[in-house]
């Protein structure tokens, strides 16, 4: 089991609290709200790991929807 952060463990609150609205891309907005530029200078399996475990707060992750949120926000 991975430890998480403070932060992260804040993050996944979020997402637990929108529950089953819950989209990859609410996740990469609930990150950058609560990261800040720190996000930005993560590795994109770091990120895909935090969206994964955010959207299992809300039942069973897609993983192609989360590889590509997290590719359209590493490369934009």
């Amino acid at each position: 089991m991975k430890t998480r952060s403070n932060t992260f463990l804040k993050c996944k609150h979020e997402a637990f609290i929108i529950n089953e609205n819950l989209f990859p891309v609410d996740c990469i907005d609930i990150l950058k709200s609560n990261y800040g530029e720190r996000l930005e200078s993560m590795k994109p399996d770091t990120i895909f790991d935090m969206v994964w475990d955010m959207m299992a707060t809300a039942g069973d992750p897609d993983q192609e929807q989360i590889i590509e949120i997290v590719n359209d926000y590493i490369f934009s």
